[in-house]
Formats: structure tokens, sequence, C-alpha cells
């Protein structure tokens, strides 16, 4: 078996030119562009300038759902740039658009707990996108809205509102996620 051996600082400065060449300022390859932010955000925790980078690569020509998503995360934690959760939401609303599931995910969260607007309603929609997407927590979290939707934990005031009971269709969101080795989803199956 081959051992692992961590890149030498060289090979990363390396293909940290080679990424910078081929994002050219964000005209160029949209991964090489997300890599240069990986770069500056992991490698040398420079947080913003990869923002900066995802934001070009997010807006400009790219349109690179990855680069929303993670400058989301920036905005969410603060780390490079001002917090801002109204910015956050854009961001992930972007990525959901643009087929991150993750994007969906943290959309239907914010969604859910109205920290911009609250939409239960819009929440499903997305996490029922991610889930088809193969996102376990998405799946969970329609699995749990379906099942909980007409029981007193619904009216209890967590805007659930007036979205049906629809046990099948929970079961198969639940499915999905139990079968790809998601324990919360498994255990739900099992009530």
């Amino acid at each position: 078996s081959m051992a692992f051996t961590p890149l030498s600082n060289e090979d990363l400065d390396n293909r940290m030119l080679q990424f910078t060449i081929d994002c050219n300022d964000g005209e160029g390859n949209a991964y090489a562009c997300h890599s240069v932010a990986e770069f500056h955000a992991v490698i040398h925790n420079e947080h913003d300038k990869a923002a900066k980078v995802l934001e070009k690569n997010c807006d400009g020509k790219n349109k690179y759902g990855a680069s929303c998503f993670k400058l989301g995360r920036l905005l969410i934690t603060g780390k490079g740039v001002e917090a801002n959760d109204a910015m956050a939401f854009k961001r992930f609303e972007q990525a959901c658009d643009r087929g991150i599931s993750q994007g969906c995910l943290n959309l239907g969260l914010m969604l859910n707990e109205g920290t911009v607007v609250k939409d239960p309603a819009r929440a499903l929609t997305v996490f029922e996108k991610a889930c088809a997407q193969g996102d376990q927590e998405s799946c969970f979290r329609v699995g749990k809205r379906l099942l909980a939707a007409a029981s007193s934990e619904a009216k209890a005031g967590d805007g659930l509102g007036t979205s049906k009971r629809d046990p099948p269709r929970a079961e198969r969101a639940l499915l999905s996620a139990c079968d790809a080795g998601h324990a919360p989803s498994c255990r739900l199956l099992a009530v």
C-alpha cells in the first residue's frame, strides 16, 4: 500500500501558481479560480483574499455555484468579510439555484429559522431539491417535516403551517438518507 505523502511547500506553491494562471483573474477556468480561493483560505488563512476570488467566481463570467456557497459560509461566520446573514442568504440561494446541495441545505435551514425571512414551505422545497441530489441531512429534514406536519409538535408554533402529513413521501426521503448511512434518518424510520 502506498503511503500518503503530503505535498511539499514547493509543490503547493507550484500548484497555486498553475491555478492562478488558469483562473486568469476570474476570466479563466472556474474550478481553478475556486481552487485559488481554497488555497487562500485553507493554506494561507487569508479569508479576505479568498472572499474576493469567490465573489468574482460567483458573480462574474463563471457563475460557479461552489464559490457562491463558500462565500455564503464566510458571510455567516464573518471570516475575511463582515458577517451578514442577508448576504449569506443570497449566496446560498445562488448556490442552490446552481445545483449545490449544500447551498440548498443552508438556505433551507435559514428559511426554517427565519434568520432573514421565515418561509417553511419554501424550506421544504429546497430541502427536497437537495435530497434529490443525495444530501442526507436534507432528506432527514424532509422526512421529519412531513411526519410532523399535522402533529401537536407542528402546532407548537414551529411555523410548519399548512404542510400536510405525508408519511409515504417522508419514508422515501428517510430511506434514501438511511441507505446512505445517515443514522438519525434510520432511527426516525424505526419509529
